[in-house]
């Protein structure tokens, strides 16, 4: 399987990014959205990952004080392995997924 992946430049891309988030966060773990859609969304710089031209993934990054943070990591699709593991001390994780 070929998997394309390009930083996010539009709206529409934005968009495709919210509605996996919210796919696999919101309504697939049931993280609050006030959690999940946070205050640095404007901040980060996003990427899309495609196959066969579908969106089915994105990530973020962004600068902080201490270094470039990797974070809100998701992919739509059953046939990957989802691990979550606590980083902090609030109800939030992040997510590993691995190809089967």
């Amino acid at each position: 399987m070929d998997v394309n992946v390009k930083i996010v430049k539009s709206s529409a891309e934005k968009e495709l990014v919210l509605s996996i988030r919210k796919e696999v966060f919101i309504r697939g773990m049931n993280i609050p959205e006030y959690l999940e859609i946070d205050e640095n969304e404007d901040m980060a710089t996003y990427v899309l990952a495609y196959t066969r031209s579908k969106p089915v993934g994105t990530a973020r990054w962004r600068k902080t004080k201490e270094g470039i943070k990797l974070e809100r990591f998701a992919v739509l699709d059953l046939s990957l392995i989802h691990i979550s593991e606590p980083t902090r001390r609030t109800p939030i994780s992040y997510a590993v997924f691995c190809l089967k």
